[in-house]
Protein backbone atom coordinates (compact mmCIF):
# COMPACT_ATOMS: atom_id res chain seq x y z
CA UNK A 1 0.00 0.00 0.00
CA UNK A 2 1.53 3.29 -1.16
CA UNK A 3 0.15 5.34 1.74
CA UNK A 4 1.70 2.99 4.29
CA UNK A 5 5.02 3.03 2.42
CA UNK A 6 5.00 6.84 2.27
CA UNK A 7 4.20 7.09 6.00
CA UNK A 8 6.95 4.59 6.85
CA UNK A 9 9.44 6.44 4.68
CA UNK A 10 8.54 9.75 6.33
CA UNK A 11 8.95 8.18 9.78
CA UNK A 12 12.37 6.78 8.85
CA UNK A 13 13.47 10.15 7.43
CA UNK A 14 12.30 11.96 10.59
CA UNK A 15 14.16 9.45 12.76
CA UNK A 16 17.34 9.85 10.69
CA UNK A 17 17.11 13.65 10.92
CA UNK A 18 16.63 13.45 14.68
CA UNK A 19 19.77 11.35 15.16
CA UNK A 20 21.82 13.47 12.75
CA UNK A 21 20.89 16.57 14.75
CA UNK A 22 21.72 14.79 18.03
CA UNK A 23 25.16 13.78 16.71
CA UNK A 24 25.79 17.34 15.49
CA UNK A 25 24.72 18.79 18.85
CA UNK A 26 27.16 16.48 20.66
CA UNK A 27 29.93 17.28 18.16
CA UNK A 28 29.46 21.00 18.68
CA UNK A 29 29.86 20.68 22.46
CA UNK A 30 33.54 19.84 22.12
CA UNK A 31 35.55 23.02 22.76
CA UNK A 32 38.22 22.14 20.19
CA UNK A 33 35.59 22.03 17.46
CA UNK A 34 33.88 25.39 17.79
CA UNK A 35 34.78 28.76 19.17
CA UNK A 36 31.71 29.22 21.38
CA UNK A 37 31.63 33.05 21.12
CA UNK A 38 31.98 33.27 17.36
CA UNK A 39 30.32 29.98 16.42
CA UNK A 40 32.96 29.33 13.76
CA UNK A 41 35.15 26.26 13.36
CA UNK A 42 38.42 26.26 15.25
CA UNK A 43 41.21 27.34 12.88
CA UNK A 44 43.29 24.28 13.79
CA UNK A 45 40.63 22.11 12.22
CA UNK A 46 40.63 24.19 9.05
CA UNK A 47 44.38 24.00 8.29
CA UNK A 48 44.70 22.45 4.85
CA UNK A 49 46.23 19.01 5.01
CA UNK A 50 46.21 17.17 1.75
CA UNK A 51 45.93 13.43 2.06
CA UNK A 52 45.95 11.80 -1.33
CA UNK A 53 47.30 8.28 -1.00
CA UNK A 54 45.70 5.63 1.16
CA UNK A 55 46.88 2.03 1.10
CA UNK A 56 44.00 -0.46 0.96
CA UNK A 57 42.91 -1.97 4.25
CA UNK A 58 42.78 -5.76 4.48
CA UNK A 59 39.95 -7.93 5.76
CA UNK A 60 42.28 -9.01 8.59
CA UNK A 61 42.68 -5.34 9.60
CA UNK A 62 38.91 -4.87 9.65
CA UNK A 63 38.44 -8.08 11.71
CA UNK A 64 41.09 -6.92 14.18
CA UNK A 65 39.46 -3.49 14.57
CA UNK A 66 35.97 -4.96 14.93
CA UNK A 67 37.23 -7.30 17.65
CA UNK A 68 38.47 -4.33 19.71
CA UNK A 69 35.06 -2.64 19.90
CA UNK A 70 33.97 -2.71 23.51
CA UNK A 71 30.35 -1.55 23.22
CA UNK A 72 28.04 0.65 21.21
CA UNK A 73 27.81 4.38 21.78
CA UNK A 74 25.15 7.01 21.25
CA UNK A 75 26.89 8.14 18.07
CA UNK A 76 27.13 4.57 16.73
CA UNK A 77 24.18 2.60 18.09
CA UNK A 78 25.07 -0.76 16.48
CA UNK A 79 25.38 -3.24 19.36
CA UNK A 80 28.71 -5.07 19.62
CA UNK A 81 26.90 -8.44 19.56
CA UNK A 82 25.46 -7.64 16.12
CA UNK A 83 28.93 -6.88 14.79
CA UNK A 84 30.37 -10.01 16.41
CA UNK A 85 27.65 -12.29 15.08
CA UNK A 86 27.67 -10.80 11.61
CA UNK A 87 31.41 -10.24 11.28
CA UNK A 88 32.03 -13.10 8.85
CA UNK A 89 29.41 -11.73 6.48
CA UNK A 90 30.08 -8.04 7.12
CA UNK A 91 33.90 -7.96 7.03
CA UNK A 92 34.22 -8.20 3.22
CA UNK A 93 31.48 -5.59 2.77
CA UNK A 94 32.99 -3.18 5.33
CA UNK A 95 36.47 -3.69 3.84
CA UNK A 96 35.21 -2.95 0.34
CA UNK A 97 33.26 0.11 1.54
CA UNK A 98 36.33 1.53 3.31
CA UNK A 99 38.63 0.91 0.35
CA UNK A 100 36.17 2.39 -2.16
CA UNK A 101 35.66 5.41 0.10
CA UNK A 102 39.41 6.00 0.43
CA UNK A 103 40.01 5.53 -3.31
CA UNK A 104 37.19 7.86 -4.37
CA UNK A 105 37.50 10.45 -1.60
CA UNK A 106 33.79 10.12 -0.87
CA UNK A 107 32.42 9.16 2.53
CA UNK A 108 28.95 7.60 2.31
CA UNK A 109 26.20 9.28 4.33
Amino acid sequence: DKALLDASQEHVNNLASYFQQKALDIYLTFPCVMNQEQKVPNQKLMDPTILSDFPPISEDDVKRHLSTIKSGSLLDPAPRQVLSLGALVMVPIITNLINLSMASGVVPE
